[in-house]
């Protein structure tokens, strides 16, 4: 059956705030119009009364019935779309149609934009699109090994390692007790003393606060991230060779327990700290052999376990490549562990 896209007639642009995490007054969305582009469509819209730092998540909704019906949420956009995108004039979403259903039909079609604002602690995301790669590495230790074929799909994972200021908040609203230690914490480090619970409830808050899905990154998402991505150029440490220009570790920390995130260069997706200043968290459960029979599609560790993984390295320890492998008891924290957040589509 050959693909149809007739010209649309009369085409109806319906909006829905649906959603606000947060109380975000006088925001609107204006002049919302479509039209045709050859095979795809172009949705027009300007977000109001927004403040400069304010971000959203806008996600696009199509109906051929009139409104009656909608399709899920559509994947075949670019442009204004998807998360942490900023208000202004002059906002434009591109749907390539033909990509996403065998063909539409129809003199009227009602669009459903949903507008959603994401808190201070949501904001600093970056996609990674999924893919293949080669996990671990033949020539580690022998937790490292085999290395082995890992397929992905796409997520968000923070830029940086969560701060000090961000756990505050976090802790603040829930009631939730900071780290008991007599030190002076300073907002931009990462925070540290926390156990791989904690670390969970703070994915949670951001889940009840968002809509979204939060949690730790498995230890597959780190290492696809830490060696780039798609992009990845197969540097030792997540960004480069010479770890001195990424990475907090012990010979050029000073003994300082932590450093502020994002102080040194980021690695080819634009995310920092991913070598060195603080461990990092993962979801999984740690096991020597794992790699042995690890699943292809979105490994997640094994199913129970004593000990929690960690990766990256630390201020505290000599630096260690992408692929090296930590592990601590999930109920034990330290002032070289941190984590960061990913992010369901």
């Amino acid at each position: 059956m050959n693909k149809v896209l007739k010209m649309l007639k009369h085409s109806l642009i319906v909006l829905f705030l649906v959603y606000l995490s947060e109380m975000c007054y006088g925001v609107s969305v204006i002049n919302v119009n479509s039209k045709q582009s050859g095979l795809t469509i172009e949705i027009f819209y300007d977000i109001t009364g927004s403040n400069e730092e304010d971000r959203f998540n806008v996600v696009l909704f199509c109906s051929i019935d009139g409104g009656n019906t909608f399709s899920t949420d559509l994947k075949h956009v670019e442009g204004d779309v998807g998360y942490n995108i900023s208000g202004g004039f002059g906002k434009k979403i591109v749907w390539y149609v033909l990509d996403e259903m065998n063909h539409l039909i129809a003199s009227e079609v009602v669009f459903k934009v949903r507008l959603e604002y994401l808190p201070e602690e949501a904001r600093t995301l970056i996609f990674v699109k999924g893919g293949k790669y080669i996990m671990g590495r033949n020539s580690g230790s022998f937790d490292e090994m085999p290395a082995h074929e890992v397929y992905l799909n796409d997520f968000y994972i923070g830029q940086f390692e969560v701060t000090v200021k961000e756990y505050k908040k976090f802790c603040f609203e829930n009631k939730y007790l900071m780290p008991d230690k007599n030190i002076a914490w300073n907002n931009d480090h990462p925070i540290t003393y926390i156990d791989w619970f904690d670390a969970n409830a703070y994915c949670q808050w951001l889940s009840n606060k968002t809509g979204k899905k939060f949690r730790l990154p498995t230890e597959a998402e780190w290492e696809y991230v830490a060696r780039g991505g798609i992009n990845s150029n197969n540097y030792i440490f997540a960004g480069s060779d010479n770890i001195n220009n990424i990475g907090w570790y012990k010979s050029n920390s000073e003994g300082v327990t932590q450093s502020k995130v994002g102080n040194l260069s980021p690695n080819e997706l634009n995310i920092f700290d991913m070598s060195g200043n603080v461990w990092e968290w993962c979801y999984d459960w740690y096991k020597e052999n794992y790699y042995e029979q690890s699943p292809t599609n979105n490994p997640k560790g094994p199913r129970i376990g004593k000990l929690k993984t960690g990766r990256g390295g630390s201020w505290h320890d000599p630096a260690v490549p992408v692929t090296y492998r930590f592990y601590m008891s999930s109920t034990a924290g330290s002032n070289f562990m941190g984590f960061r957040v990913v992010m369901e589509p």
